[in-house]
């Protein structure tokens, strides 16, 4: 029983994920070729995510995994391994920026649309199947997929977007028990950090603009 609700929770992420490309490839005007470039770029950081999710499990839980490695990989991560996998990802792309292997705002274009509509679709699914009630959320996602939908598809744009989850996701978080992302419960403290990097990178992006 407890392996078909994993089965049954990756099968959601996944449809949730290509829902999500699927909303930014006909968004979008950009060629074929390279929505399919963007779209491949994207899968493959979403792979190291993954990834970095279980290396977080790993480190998070590293006396019991020597102990009983079935009992860590077998489970669903915590919070902190998501925080760990998110710090992992963060440096990992800080590096391929470094070695300019990496076509950053490119990602930052695909990425939070695909991410935004993902948790659109999966929050919905919650609600339908299991009658999970996170309705504040919901529309703050409807609110901006909507804006995505119709805006100006630029970076800074697309960092007020993020900017915007997780203001919206701040509000929330002092109106309701907790804040779920992915099933993933999120603290203040990550949504604020979420925050002041879309900021920072906002600012950043907006003074390149104009030189």
């Amino acid at each position: 029983m407890a392996r078909i609700q994993v089965l049954i929770e990756v099968g959601i992420l996944v449809g949730s994920f290509l829902f999500g490309l699927l909303i930014y490839y006909f968004a979008n005007s950009v060629p074929k070729e390279k929505k399919k470039q963007h779209i491949d770029l994207v899968i493959s950081q979403m792979i190291n995510f993954v990834i970095f999710i279980w290396i977080g499990k790993i480190i998070y839980q590293f006396r019991l995994f020597i102990q009983d490695p079935i009992a860590v990989l077998a489970y669903p991560s915590h919070a902190e391994s998501f925080y760990i996998a998110t710090v992992l990802f963060l440096i990992n792309i800080g590096v391929q920026v470094y070695w300019k292997k990496f076509a950053l705002k490119t990602f930052i274009n695909v990425f939070i649309p695909v991410m935004i509509a993902s948790a659109f679709l999966y929050e919905f699914i919650q609600m339908q199947l299991f009658e999970q009630q996170f309705i504040s959320h919901f529309i703050v996602l409807i609110a901006l997929l909507l804006c995505y939908v119709f805006m100006k598809k630029s970076t800074t744009n697309n960092l007020l977007l993020l900017f915007g989850w997780t203001l919206g996701l701040l509000i929330i978080s002092y109106i309701d028990p907790f804040i779920m992302v992915f099933q993933y419960l999120i603290s203040r403290i990550y949504i604020i950090l979420t925050m002041v990097l879309a900021l920072i990178s906002y600012i950043y992006f907006y003074r390149r603009r104009g030189m």
